[in-house]
């Protein structure tokens, strides 16, 4: 999914943390992690296809396919709760949940747009799976058993 869409469901997460009593702090964060969260993604081009820039690797996510790995390490349930805990420790509430809502969106329109199994955002199961491309797609997806067309 384009850094557009997320820009978008950033907002409107935004927008639904301003109206239910967050104020702007929760709204910018909400829409902030929703729309950047995908700065993740950096490491692994780089990793792929070094200190380069080519704009159709980098858009078309190929070096993921090089590679065949996935470390994205921001796009994972952990970093979310973390971040959250963290912030409310501190007595930010309306970041924390700023944060975790842009960030669960986030991670959800990508379930959505890609077919992931929401298993493939927990760090602990990359991590166990190497992060390995195939561990993004379902066992019974992969092999045909569900039909993602």
């Amino acid at each position: 999914m384009g850094p557009g869409r997320h820009a978008l469901i950033g907002a409107l997460t935004g927008g639904a943390l301003y109206a239910s009593g967050q104020g702007p702090a929760g709204a910018a964060a909400a829409f902030a992690v929703g729309s950047l969260i995908d700065v993740d993604h950096l490491l692994d081009y780089v990793l792929a296809e070094g200190l380069t820039f080519r704009w159709s690797a980098l858009s078309s996510g190929s070096y993921f396919r090089k590679r065949g790995k996935a470390l994205v390490l921001l796009h994972s349930y952990e970093c979310v709760i973390l971040a959250g805990v963290l912030l409310v420790r501190f007595g930010q509430s309306a970041l924390a949940w700023g944060v975790v809502c842009g960030a669960m969106t986030h991670l959800l329109s990508d379930v959505l747009y890609y077919r992931f199994t929401p298993l493939c955002y927990s760090f602990t199961y990359r991590l166990v799976h190497g992060f390995r491309l195939e561990a993004f797609r379902h066992k019974r997806i992969s092999q045909g058993v569900v039909n993602v067309s």
